[in-house]
């Protein structure tokens, strides 16, 4: 399909039956780096981020992905030459009994050390819009502020802001200057919106569907955007036709 580059996006700790029986495609943090990188160069692809997605708005439990993975990860990209670790804040439970105040409380302290060993491994850790803060302009502007880490970023989604209810163009344009990678999705105009804080992957084509994805592309080159964007798109048709699609807007 001409692709160059990849993401490992589904991560866990420890072994796992069902990856060492084949029924998932999910990388364990405490395996072998190399092995995963040879995985990759086999297929002639080159690994440019590292999800792990946590929640953040959590208080740190043994069975609840968090500061302890997001650090895992940090060291796993390190160990790879990835330069981007991307996480998020998450919905739990019980986060509509959280005011802000206390929401970017737990982020700021849930993603306190892994922003310390960040900087040591000289890897960045990018929030991306997936939860109820960081899924507005505002909001990736706050925890930005009450990390105060030169080590965080943004990894910017289109499709999860839409979803939320906000506007991706608009979005786009207050945090532009934080922007340090895409996932780039596009969703249908008659999508409910405002009930979720993100969707896994889009169903459609880039260009199809509201996000207005032609002016994000346009917006990011007006800014000098040259990191890398990642296509969050399912069904081979639809990730083919995406992919022409960019390059026709120059991308």
């Amino acid at each position: 399909m001409g692709f160059d580059c990849c993401d490992i996006a589904a991560t866990h700790d420890g072994a796992g039956l069902l990856v060492e029986y084949g029924f998932s495609s999910s990388v364990s943090l405490d395996s072998n780096p190399f092995d995963v990188k040879r995985m990759a160069e086999k297929h002639n692809l080159e690994i440019i981020s590292l999800c792990a997605h946590a929640n953040l708005l959590a208080p740190q439990a043994a069975y609840r992905f968090g500061t302890t993975q997001i650090i895992k990860a940090v060291k796993f990209a390190h160990a790879l030459g990835i330069p981007h670790v991307v996480t998020s804040e998450g919905e739990h439970e019980d986060v509509h009994k959280l005011s802000e105040r206390e929401m970017l409380e737990f982020i700021k302290n849930n993603l306190a050390e892994p922003l310390k060993v960040a900087e040591d491994f000289d890897v960045e850790i990018l929030m991306e819009p997936h939860g109820p803060i960081s899924t507005s302009a505002d909001g990736l502007l706050k925890i930005l502020e009450v990390c105060n880490s030169e080590s965080l970023a943004i990894n910017y989604d289109t499709g999860n802001v839409f979803v939320a209810g906000n506007d991706p163009v608009e979005t786009l344009k207050a945090v532009v200057d934080k922007v340090e990678h895409i996932h780039f999705k596009d969703l249908p105009a008659d999508i409910e919106r405002g009930h979720a804080y993100g969707v896994g992957m889009a169903t459609i084509p880039l260009g199809t569907g509201a996000c207005g994805i032609e002016t994000i592309v346009e917006i990011l080159k007006e800014h000098g955007f040259d990191g890398n964007a990642t296509l969050e798109v399912a069904g081979e048709e639809a990730l083919v036709e995406s992919k022409k699609y960019l390059e026709s807007l120059g991308v």
